[in-house]
């Protein structure tokens, strides 16, 4: 952490010193004429301010004067463009101790703010690297953290932010871009159009989870849990269509016309599209997560396979959803045995729930059972009542075989015994429903347990409600990074227009 504020220190330090130089001592006019010899300049103080450049650009009509500061002092320029239905405008400027050109009572006119631009792009790149290098790093420590979803939603973000900014000063280009007004009203925009960008993914994924979600309560039942992405979608159309229209409903209750109303709505404005923006990158970082795990196929090396349970049908047999877990782990077993010609061991884990006639353990057992898998290929773990349960007793179980522990309590075994598993190098995998291996393996991580996953497919109404899931965990997980980075963009858009306010910039 100290690192990286030493390096933004410098960074801050490196950009204000290019700004001084760049910025100061030069001024830049743009005039409306039909050739460039039709405008005429004249200054009052040529010791203070000179004529640096003229410039006519045939395609939209303007002619550019730049001017020099020689020394401080203020200065009255005055622009004729020779036409008999013109009159001659006259200019009051200001130039500091420090060089810098400005209009008298405009700040918004200082100039050769092109230069923010470039620096804005190159944090956001400098940014964004160094959020790809960091999760990088997370994968190789957990290919299940959460933090990855952070990192993942935060390069899309950075990464779209990234392109607008390029075409916004490279392609997007207009005459008075490099004023300061144009800078805010670029920085304050950016926010609305990223939000903008996303709109027919989001409305898209809202409609989805709104239609998905009818289908689960129509499959499974009527419930509060089911009925989450009904919820979440409308709320997704809510926010995004009262940012598109903010303006309009502020209209409606204030005069956005005056002048402080107005840096009211935009604060709103940009207030609604940051949150908007930042959800939605997030909701994208957890989706990809979510699916490049389902789709992740471990090494063919393993020793062991837990099959994590789920409910059982009332004759004790697999239902749809524990069939395809285990008919997964089956299929790994299958590819490895024919890869490396190595043999799995299976962990059933699962206990037995007040209606359920046997354990979900003893149900997975009896399905391997028919599918040719042998009584010494499996160990079952029937006490567990939830994941973690899942995962630490499946493992003790593991320790207790890998170790040739004659005790069948798996609470009996030591540390010690544990950490020589760990060091036998005894690999593990798992097999659950798809959406559910993230936080499967996730689980297994912060219990320590080396455990990679496979998953199974399902039907496609179950995955909402379970990426809502993912997508509040990672939220509440990793509070104090989403707070810390909102507070931040607030705080700087607070800052600028507050600064608008007081200098008349936009």
């Amino acid at each position: 952490m100290t690192k990286k504020i030493s390096v933004a220190i410098l960074l801050l330090i490196f950009f204000t010193i290019i700004n001084v130089y760049v910025i100061r001592g030069s001024y830049t006019l743009y005039v409306y004429t039909d050739e460039v010899d039709e405008t005429g300049i004249a200054i009052d103080k040529e010791d203070v301010l000179e004529v640096e450049g003229i410039s006519f650009d045939e395609r939209t009509g303007n002619t550019t004067i730049g001017f020099t500061a020689l020394k401080p002092g203020d200065v009255t320029v005055t622009v004729d463009k020779l036409d008999p239905n013109s009159h001659p405008v006259d200019i009051d400027l200001v130039v500091d101790n420090l060089g810098f050109v400005t209009e008298k009572g405009f700040m918004g006119s200082m100039s050769n703010m092109g230069i923010v631009r470039y620096e804005i792009i190159s944090v956001i790149l400098i940014m964004m690297v160094n959020t790809f290098f960091s999760m990088k790093k997370e994968k190789k420590r957990s290919r299940y953290s959460y933090r990855l979803m952070f990192y993942m939603g935060a390069i899309i973000f950075l990464g779209i932010s990234l392109l607008i900014w390029i075409y916004n000063t490279f392609i997007n280009r207009y005459d008075g871009m490099d004023k300061l007004y144009a800078l805010y009203a670029d920085i304050l925009s950016a926010f609305m159009t990223f939000a903008m960008v996303v709109f027919p993914l989001i409305l898209l994924l809202a409609i989805f989870l709104v239609v998905s979600n009818i289908a689960l309560i129509r499959h499974e039942g009527r419930s509060l849990t089911n009925a989450l992405g009904i919820f979440l979608g409308i709320g997704l159309m809510v926010l995004t269509f009262f940012g598109i229209f903010s303006v309009y409903i502020l209209n409606l209750l204030v005069d956005v016309n005056s002048y402080s109303w107005f840096h009211v709505s935009v604060f709103v404005e940009a207030l609604i599209y940051t949150l908007l923006s930042y959800l939605e990158c997030m909701m994208l970082g957890t989706y990809i997560c979510t699916a490049r795990a389902q789709r992740h196929v471990p090494e063919f090396n393993k020793d062991y396979m837990i099959i994590l349970g789920c409910a059982i049908r009332q004759d004790g047999t697999v239902t749809p959803l524990l069939k395809g877990r285990a008919d997964r782990a089956l299929w790994f077993a299958e590819k490895q045995k024919s890869a490396t010609g190595k043999d799995l061991t299976f962990v059933a884990s699962g206990g037995q729930g007040a209606d359920e006639v046997i354990s979900e353990a003893e149900s997975i057992a009896q399905y391997l059972k028919e599918n040719g898998i042998d009584d010494s290929h499996i160990i079952l773990e029937n006490k567990s009542t939830s994941t973690r349960e899942n995962m630490q007793f499946s493992y003790d179980k593991i320790c207790e075989s890998a170790n040739g522990s004659k005790d069948d309590l798996a609470e009996d075994l030591t540390e010690g015994s544990k950490k020589e598993l760990k060091e036998q190098s005894v690999n593990i995998a798992f097999s659950t429903t798809g959406y559910h291996v993230f936080r499967s393996g996730n689980i297994a991580s912060s219990l320590g347990i080396p455990a990679t996953g496979v998953g199974s497919k399902t039907k496609w109404y179950f995955y909402t409600n379970a990426l809502i899931r993912e997508f509040i965990a990672n939220m509440l997980i990793e509070r104090s990074k989403h707070i810390e980075k909102l507070i931040a963009m607030v705080l700087l858009i607070a800052a600028l227009l507050i600064i608008s306010y007081r200098l008349q910039i936009l």
